[in-house]
């Protein structure tokens, strides 16, 4: 019997899609009215995993629920933002 050797190169997946975070939030494009999870964690800057965790806790406004997804309406994540907002030290009032 002769022994092969197998390569252990791991080929990609097939069918897998691999896809960039914006670095930056694009303010020229304006967001719609509901947005999904990828959505809200690219404007949080954090993941979507993070995303579904933190509306799992209740840390987030609640979602709209379509079919299995969970969708966010715009407003209501920019108003639950403004509540969570921080004074700077530079901004207090004298």
């Amino acid at each position: 019997m002769s022994a092969r050797k197998y390569s252990r190169t791991r080929t990609p997946a097939v069918g897998v899609v691999e896809r960039a975070l914006p670095s930056k939030p694009q303010p020229s494009a304006p967001l719609p009215e509901l947005l999904s999870a990828d959505d809200v964690a690219a404007w949080l800057r954090t993941t979507p995993k993070a995303v579904y965790l933190m509306a799992a806790r209740a840390q987030l406004p609640r979602p709209i629920k379509v079919g299995r997804r969970l969708l966010w309406e715009r407003k209501a994540l920019g108003t639950w933002l403004d509540e969570k907002r921080v004074a700077s030290h530079n901004s207090s009032e004298r």
